[in-house]
């Protein structure tokens, strides 16, 4: 198993509901190597947080709205 000297910030952009907290509890429980640093329910939060936090990996809901 490959080790990780640092976290990837990690965003969740997702307006479903449970599917980002579900999401969430997932990356928690089999990735440890990832940290999330926010969840955007809208496009429009999702981009400012991008800006904002420069996360290295995104989970984005192709269908998200604004």
């Amino acid at each position: 198993m490959a080790k990780f000297t640092s976290l990837i910030n990690t965003l969740i952009a997702d307006d479903g509901g449970d599917a980002g907290l579900v999401l969430r509890n997932m990356i928690k429980a089999y990735l440890p190597h990832l940290e999330v640093t926010g969840q955007a329910t809208t496009l429009k939060e999702a981009f400012h947080m991008i800006t904002r936090l420069k996360p290295g990996l995104v989970f984005l809901d192709v269908q998200l709205e604004d």
